[in-house]
């Protein structure tokens, strides 16, 4: 009776991991699509946060409805219930928290309202309770000064990082709302690259072009795998407290990372992990920093989100006065890394303007 017991707690265990990692599967599906769709169209370096641009997404989400909801819905690979994709992306914000003094890890998002509007209380209660979203009052009829209270709670969130987001011109005497979602990171290495072993090396960016980079060398236990169905080099850097870790893919064929980006679409990350084991090996890393900007609508158009742009975009679950027909009119992503012998700090700021698509004033 207990080997009966213990082997219906064992296959339940199996079962609820199982579902967990198909779970996991399934939220990072659109980072993946994401990449895959931003790569295609882009040249030279190209850096997002794709937990900033789901977190913004959710919170569209949660004013949409009908056909504008089930687009960003199936975009992110979403249940349908509300309950579960209000707890899925709270947990996922409770998850980022780092409780080691070594790292710093923030994660928040902000309702920007204008001072003519009122939300509606079941939106802005949702927003609060999962997504830790606090509403803040501007006057969009001035775009300066809409811009530099936005830009300044971008600047305090991300320590410096993206001191600006929106420009005055972004902003429009029909914008009425922004959400935005900030983060921030600063981890040490578990193992720190030695600085007197950095060395200049030639960083191909073609097969047959390169330029001088300063490479970290370390040769050190890390955990490691060759990923046979990326043709591609895995290995995890752990962070001090071992919360956080980066993950590092390299094609074993030079020029070869777009096929890699492409096949990864394909790919589970939660397999690539459960991959890896502990291997000695010689890491060769350039530091480098990176910042990359972008308006995300036609990224977004092509995962199928189409109609949150448009004059018939339904975001009735935001606001409260029937004659403001809403449409979200820029969707602006930013995101900085910097990695060296010491650790990394990366930031990621996603704003989206919402927008008065027209205004029918009645007389009385």
């Amino acid at each position: 009776m207990s080997l009966t017991v213990q082997q219906s707690a064992s296959q339940l265990n199996n079962n609820r991991a199982k579902q967990e990692a198909e779970s996991r599967d399934r939220f990072n599906f659109f980072d993946l699509e994401l990449l895959k769709v931003l790569a295609s169209s882009q040249h030279g370096n190209l850096l997002l946060s794709p937990a900033s641009v789901k977190a913004s997404l959710a919170m569209i989400l949660e004013g949409a409805a009908g056909n504008s909801a089930k687009q960003v819905r199936e975009a992110l690979r979403l249940p349908d219930d509300e309950r579960d994709i209000r707890q899925h992306f709270n947990n996922f914000l409770n998850s980022l928290q780092a409780d080691s003094p070594p790292n710093v890890v923030e994660a928040a998002n902000q309702i920007f309202l204008s001072h003519t509007i009122t939300p509606q209380l079941q939106y802005q209660n949702i927003l609060k309770k999962y997504y830790y979203a606090e509403i803040e009052r501007v006057d969009f009829s001035s775009p300066g000064y809409a811009a530099q209270s936005i830009n300044r709670w971008v600047n305090m969130l991300t320590h410096g990082q993206i001191p600006f987001l929106v420009d005055p011109g972004s902003i429009s005497r029909n914008t009425k709302l922004m959400l935005a979602s900030a983060m921030y990171f600063k981890g040490k290495w578990k193992n720190a690259f030695d600085l007197d072993k950095t060395t200049q090396n030639c960083f191909y960016v073609e097969v047959d072009q390169c330029f001088n980079a300063n490479f970290m060398d370390t040769v050190k236990t890390y955990n490691y795998a060759y990923i046979g169905n990326l043709h591609a080099q895995a290995v995890e850097l752990p962070y001090e407290g071992n919360q956080f870790s980066l993950l590092l893919l390299v094609p074993t064929k030079r020029n070869a990372v777009h096929q890699l980006i492409r096949d990864l679409s394909h790919a589970s990350l939660h397999h690539i992990v459960s991959s890896l084991e502990a291997t000695d090996i010689l890491i060769s890393l350039p530091r480098f920093s990176i910042d990359y900007s972008t308006d995300l609508i036609h990224t977004l158009n092509e995962l199928g989100i189409h109609e949150v742009f448009s004059t018939n975009a339904n975001l009735t679950g935001m606001v409260q006065w029937i004659n403001y027909d809403l449409h979200v009119s820029n969707f602006l992503h930013k995101a900085k890394i910097e990695i060296n012998e010491y650790g990394t700090v990366a930031a990621a700021a996603t704003g989206n303007f919402s927008t008065n698509s027209f205004c029918t004033i009645t007389n009385t």
